[in-house]
């Protein structure tokens, strides 16, 4: 036998060989190698289960702390709490382990939770022995936050605008722009938050506005202020002399209080289609009252020394409220005296400038106010007084404003 044939038969032997050899490995080799590309893919999984878990606890932490702040909460069950917004942030996880939520609230009033998750392993739960487990944990706590006391809710065309030597004292509270602010002349703004949307033009403010600030919404977008019924304002009634009294109602009559007479506003919800203007010594008064304007006819103006003592509605759907235009309303709310001493309440003009132009305090005597208008306009020398004495009003704040606004929350752990 020749050299080439031995050496092509010794190459044919040595292949099958390493044939023979190569499948006894890789048949050795391959149930850990499944065993491995299984484990793999289950503790990539797991990872994923525990970021979901944690992401749960989060929410829930959240979600609880805020709702803790609402008023009258703390008899609600935190424990309910916790798991209807942690489970709705799950999708369909539960039903492939087993999930529960504990929780707690903190010293310092917070809350916390803790999640846990099961789920089988493998061999019977050996590999790892007891299964998968997760273990997560959340803690939020409230921010403490200036009630909301001033929403100029337009983020177009028209700004938060104070002029000459005007102020706006608002301590304690939030004061806040969807769009721009502009305080030139001498004018200032004082309060215990600003913030803007947009810029705030000037340097008269204390503290320093915030600007870049997230918008707030128009809290009582979707509330119904519709007038029982609807008239075409007719004629003018002039009250000139001595205490007229006016009961609740619509009134489709332009209104004029002139001279030294009274406006006696009786309790309950007065629907305004034409216009109301209190001039020269006079005064109006009313307790438990709201006032509406509504269309592009009806306005209000409050001139020269006229005296406004108004305390808002107590009872109702219009409760806390004491200055309203409807939502097709457009028109300026005036206030051009000095003596507009007293509006207790909520001032809501979602499509309307509340325009200040005096000299003096004005509302100075209200244990508290709330304006949410389109935009704010003070000129002149006024001093517009935003308190917040909420507590043992027998009018009650809106939510969504004052002290029950929306709370700022944040995790802790």
């Amino acid at each position: 036998m020749g050299l080439p044939c031995r050496i092509r038969r010794g190459v044919g032997r040595f292949a099958r060989d390493a044939r023979g050899h190569m499948a006894m490995i890789v048949a050795l080799l391959a149930p850990p190698l499944a065993l491995g590309v299984t484990v793999g893919v289950e503790l990539a999984s797991l990872g994923a289960e525990q970021r979901l878990m944690q992401s749960a606890a989060d929410a829930a932490a959240l979600a609880t702390a805020k709702e803790q702040t609402v008023a009258r909460s703390e008899a609600r069950d935190i424990q309910a709490s916790v798991e209807r917004f942690a489970f709705s942030s799950l999708g369909d996880y539960p039903t492939r382990a087993t999930v529960a939520f504990q929780s707690a609230r903190t010293e310092d009033g917070g809350i916390k939770v803790v999640g846990t998750a099961y789920r089988p392993s493998f061999f019977g739960d050996l590999i790892p022995r007891g299964g998968f487990r997760i273990a997560v944990e959340s803690q939020a706590e409230a921010v403490a936050q200036a009630p909301i006391c001033v929403i100029g809710t337009t983020d177009q065309g028209d700004k938060f605008n104070l002029s000459d030597s005007s102020s706006l004292q608002a301590d304690g509270c939030l004061v806040h722009s969807n769009n721009d602010m502009d305080v030139s002349g001498v004018a200032r703004i004082q309060a215990g938050v600003i913030q803007a949307v947009g810029v705030a033009d000037g340097s008269a403010y204390y503290p320093a506005a915030n600007t870049g600030a997230l918008p707030i919404p128009d809290p009582f977008a979707s509330m119904s202020i519709d007038p029982p019924s609807t008239c075409r304002p007719a004629g003018v009634l002039k009250i000139d002399s001595g205490s007229t009294p006016l009961a609740a109602g619509v009134h489709c009559t332009n209104i004029v209080v002139e001279k030294s007479a009274t406006l006696a506003l009786g309790p309950g919800e007065h629907h305004f289609m034409g216009e109301l203007l209190v001039k020269d010594d006079t005064r109006v008064t009313g307790d438990d009252v709201a006032l509406v304007f509504h269309g592009l006819a009806a306005r209000a103006e409050f001139a020269d020394r006229a005296s406004v003592d108004l305390t808002g509605r107590r009872t109702g759907p219009l409760a806390g409220f004491v200055l309203m235009t409807g939502r097709t309303g457009a028109r300026e709310f005036i206030i051009r005296s000095s003596n507009v001493d007293t509006l207790v309440g909520t001032i809501y003009l979602p499509n309307s400038t509340l325009k200040v132009g005096t000299f003096g305090d004005v509302i100075e005597d209200s244990t508290w106010t709330v304006i949410v208008a389109r935009d704010l306009e003070i000129t002149g020398n006024p001093r517009l007084v935003i308190k917040t004495g909420y507590a043992g009003s027998p009018v009650p704040v809106p939510r969504g404003v004052g002290p029950r606004g929306d709370a700022v929350v944040r995790l802790t752990q």
